[in-house]
C-alpha cells in the first residue's frame, strides 16, 4: 500500500524581512471555499491593503480552494502575524457569505473541526488548514520558477479552469505576459526584490 503525505508548514517562524517569499495557504480540507463564496475580489482587496502597508505583491493565483502569491516583506515587518491577520479577515468574510448563501452544512462541518483549545478561546469555525507555507525565494530563478508554477496552476492537473493560463482571471499571468494590470493595480514585478 502506497501512502502519500502532503506537507504543509505548521507554525513555522518566518522572521527574515526585506525578502521575497512564496506563500501558500489552503482552505480547510481543501474545500472550494473561495469559489463557493466568490471571495476572489475580497482577496484582491486584502492584497491592496498589504501593498499600502509596504508589502509588495509580485504575483498571485487564487484557486477555488487555495492561494499562492509572491510577497515582498518589508524590513521589520512580522510576516507570520500579518498573514494570520489576513487569514482571520478572510475567515470572517467566508463565514458571513456561507451564512448568506444558506450553506449550513458547510458551516456545521467547519464548526465541528475546531479543536477544544481553540473552541475555549472563542473560535467558532475552522476555515483554513493550520498556518501557511512560506518559502524564501533566494534567487530570481527560484522566484521565476514559483511564478511559472502559480500561473500554470489553473490549467494543470484536475483544475482546467481556463483553456490558456493567461486567460485565467484571478492570476497575475496577464500582467507578466502582456503588462496588463488595470484590474490588479497592487502588482509589481518581482525582479527588484530578489
Amino acid at each position: 500500500m502506497l501512502i502519500i503525505f502532503f506537507h504543509m508548514s505548521v507554525r513555522q517562524l518566518h522572521d527574515q524581512t526585506d525578502r521575497l517569499y512564496f506563500i501558500t495557504f489552503t482552505c480547510l480540507n481543501y474545500l472550494p471555499l473561495f469559489e463557493e463564496t466568490n471571495l476572489y475580489s475580497f482577496i484582491c482587496e486584502q492584497f491592496q491593503i498589504l501593498s499600502t502597508e509596504g508589502y509588495r505583491i509580485c504575483g498571485f493565483v487564487i484557486m477555488p480552494n487555495h492561494l499562492h502569491f509572491l510577497l515582498y516583506v518589508p524590513l521589520g515587518e512580522n510576516l507570520n502575524q500579518r498573514i494570520g491577520t489576513m487569514k482571520r479577515f478572510m475567515s470572517y468574510a467566508i463565514v458571513k457569505r456561507l451564512k448568506q448563501l444558506g450553506l449550513i452544512h458547510r458551516l456545521e462541518f467547519m464548526r465541528n473541526q475546531v479543536n477544544f483549545t481553540d473552541r475555549s478561546r472563542g473560535k467558532r469555525h475552522d476555515v483554513f488548514e493550520p498556518s501557511f507555507d512560506g518559502r524564501l525565494c533566494m534567487s530570481r530563478d527560484m522566484a521565476d520558477q514559483k511564478l511559472q508554477y502559480m500561473h500554470h496552476n489553473p490549467c494543470s492537473g484536475k483544475w482546467n479552469l481556463a483553456s490558456d493560463y493567461v486567460d485565467y482571471v484571478w492570476s497575475s499571468a496577464r500582467y507578466y505576459e502582456y503588462g496588463e494590470n488595470e484590474r490588479f493595480e497592487f502588482l509589481v514585478r518581482y525582479e527588484e526584490y530578489v
